[in-house]
C-alpha cells in the first residue's frame, strides 16, 4: 500500500513473547522499525484487527514527521526492497514495487496536506 497498514505502535496490542521471539524493533529501518516487527511477527502467528479506532494521534505543520516526509518515503522504498516484505513470498515483486510507487505518492499528498495546514 506503500504505507503502514497496521498503525503506529500506540495502535497495536502484541504478545511480549512474540515480539521477542520475532527479535523486537531494527533500528536498521528508522522510520520502518514498528511495520518491519509487524511483519516479523506475522510469520510466527495471526493477526486480529478491529474496526474500532482505539487511539489517535495529531497531526501540525510543525511536527517532526513533516519535516521528514521525503526521507521517510526513502526509508520506507528501502524497506521494502530490503526488510521482512522482500522475504515474505507472499508479496509478489509486482506488489513491493506497486507499493514503492505508492509510497512516494502518499508522501506528496502528505506535503500537500501539511502545506495547507499550515495555511490555517
Amino acid at each position: 500500500s506503500g504505507t503502514n497498514i497496521f498503525g503506529e505502535p500506540a495502535a497495536i496490542l502484541m504478545r511480549r513473547d512474540v515480539a521477542l521471539e520475532a527479535g523486537g524493533f531494527d533500528p536498521v529501518y528508522s522510520f520502518c522499525v514498528d511495520v518491519d516487527l509487524w511483519v516479523r511477527m506475522l510469520e510466527r502467528g495471526s493477526l486480529v484487527i478491529t474496526p474500532d479506532a482505539l487511539c489517535s494521534f495529531r497531526v501540525s505543520p510543525t511536527a517532526w514527521s513533516v519535516s521528514l516526509a521525503h526521507e521517510q518515503a526513502s526509508h520506507f522504498r528501502h524497506w521494502l526492497a530490503t526488510g521482512g516484505v522482500a522475504r515474505t513470498p507472499a508479496v509478489s515483486a509486482a506488489d513491493r514495487a506497486l507499493g514503492s510507487r505508492r509510497a512516494w505518492l502518499l508522501m506528496w499528498q502528505r506535503m500537500l496536506f501539511y502545506g495547507i495546514l499550515s495555511l490555517r
